[in-house]
C-alpha cells in the first residue's frame, strides 16, 4: 500500500483519489482550495493551495507519490516540489512544453517523473508503442482522439467535459509531428480530414501535446507520424474564427472564461480513439488498427473522459508499484508494456474485451 497525494479535486482528480483507494487500496489525501461534495466524506482533504507551494510541499513530504490533477500551468511548480520532498510524481496534462521543463527537472532526481498519464496522451501512447513494436518496417503512424457530447446540441458540437483550460492550450499551440523521416513543428487547427470510425463521420484538426513523446522514442524508424484531436464536422471552422478572426489565440484566459460561460456541462460524453500503424510484416504491406469508442453513463461523476482519464494514470502508478516501471527519473509513455498495463485492474475500463482487444492486429 503507498500513500499518494492528489492534488485537484476537478473531475478527474476526485475520480482518481476514488479508484486509488478503493481499488488499489492504497492510504490516499486529495488537497483543493475548496472540498468537492463529490469526494465522498471518508475522503481524506487538506485545504491547499496548489499555488502555494510551502504548504503544499508540508503535505507532500507526507506521502510517497503526488498526482497533479491541477491544471497545466501549475505542474512545474507541483514537480519542483516533488523533487525537493523525494515523493515520485505522476500528472495528466496535455502540454508539451510543462513535460518538456518536467523531464529536465528529472534528469538527476531520486524519484520518479512521469507527465502526460491519462488518455491521450497516456494510453494512446501505449497503444502506439505496442503497435509499432509489431511491425518489421513502418511507414506511418496515425493517432486520433476527441471527446464530444453524444448528443449535439450546438453548432459547435461541443460542452465543458473535462479542463476547458487544457482544450484551449491544445487549440493554440504549436504541434510536433514527423513528415518525412523530419521532425516539424505544424500549426493547431490546420491539417483539416475527414475520418469514419464505425461509420460515424467526423472531423480531424493538429492539436499539440496529446503525442506525447512519441516523435522522440520513433523518430529514427517512423518516417511519419502525427496526432490530431476529433470533433463533429464544423467544430474547426468555427473555432478558427474565434482563435484567427477575434484574436482569442492572443487571449487564451480570455477564450477559456468564454466558454466555461457559454458551453453546457456535459454529463453524457462520447470518447473516441483511433491508432493506426502501417509499414511491413513479413514482407508484406499491413495496416493494423486499434479503434474503440467510450461512452459516459450521463451522471455526474460517470463520464467517459473522467473514468477512461483516471484509468490511464492509475494504471501506471500500479505497474510502477508493481516494479514494472523505471523507479527513477523521466518515463515516457510508451515505455509502460501493454501486457502489463492491461494486467492492471485500473485498465479494465480502457480494455472492455481484455487483451483481446487486440486478436485482429
Amino acid at each position: 500500500m503507498a500513500s499518494v497525494l492528489v492534488v485537484g479535486a476537478g473531475k478527474v482528480g476526485r475520480r482518481v483519489a476514488a479508484n486509488l483507494k478503493n481499488v488499489g487500496g492504497h492510504q490516499v489525501t486529495v488537497t483543493d482550495r475548496v472540498r468537492s461534495p463529490y469526494l465522498g466524506e471518508d475522503m481524506m482533504f487538506r485545504h491547499v493551495d496548489a499555488s502555494d507551494l510551502r504548504a503544499l510541499g508540508e503535505v507532500m513530504s507526507e506521502h510517497d507519490i503526488v498526482v497533479s490533477a491541477s491544471p497545466h500551468y501549475l505542474n512545474l511548480g507541483i514537480a519542483r516540489v516533488a523533487k525537493e520532498r523525494r515523493v515520485h510524481y505522476f500528472d495528466l496534462t496535455e502540454s508539451a512544453v510543462a513535460a518538456n521543463a518536467i523531464r529536465a527537472l528529472a534528469v538527476d532526481a531520486e524519484t520518479v517523473f512521469m507527465p502526460q498519464c491519462g488518455f491521450a496522451p497516456g494510453f494512446l501512447c501505449v497503444v502506439a508503442g505496442h503497435l509499432v513494436r509489431q511491425l518489421e518496417r513502418v511507414e506511418s503512424l496515425e493517432l486520433r482522439a476527441g471527446c464530444v457530447p453524444q448528443n449535439k446540441a450546438n453548432r459547435l458540437g461541443y460542452g465543458v467535459m473535462w479542463s476547458t483550460e487544457g482544450v484551449v492550450h491544445e487549440y493554440i499551440h504549436p504541434c510536433q509531428a514527423i513528415e518525412n523521416g523530419k521532425l516539424v513543428e505544424l500549426k493547431p487547427m490546420e491539417g483539416l480530414e475527414r475520418r469514419v470510425i464505425d461509420g460515424a463521420e467526423w472531423e480531424a484538426f493538429n492539436t499539440s501535446g496529446c503525442i506525447g513523446s512519441l516523435c522522440e522514442t520513433f523518430g529514427e524508424t517512423v518516417p511519419n507520424l502525427n496526432y490530431k484531436s476529433m470533433r463533429y464536422p464544423g467544430h474547426c471552422e468555427l473555432m478558427r474564427f474565434l482563435l484567427e478572426d477575434l484574436r482569442f489565440k492572443d487571449r487564451e484566459k480570455d477564450l477559456v472564461d468564454l466558454l466555461n460561460r457559454a458551453l453546457p456541462d456535459v454529463y453524457d460524453d462520447l470518447l473516441v480513439m483511433q491508432v493506426a500503424v502501417e509499414g511491413d510484416v513479413k514482407g508484406r504491406r499491413t495496416r493494423r488498427v486499434f479503434s474503440q469508442a467510450y461512452q459516459g453513463t450521463g451522471r455526474e461523476g460517470e463520464t467517459a473522459v473522467e473514468i477512461m482519464t483516471a484509468a490511464g494514470i492509475c494504471a501506471v502508478i500500479d505497474m510502477f508499484l508493481r516494479g514494472k516501471l523505471p523507479q527513477r527519473g523521466f518515463v515516457k509513455q510508451e515505455e509502460a508494456d501493454f501486457i502489463e498495463f492491461a494486467n492492471s485492474p485500473f485498465a479494465a475500463p480502457l480494455l472492455p474485451r481484455g487483451v483481446a482487444m487486440f486478436d485482429t492486429v
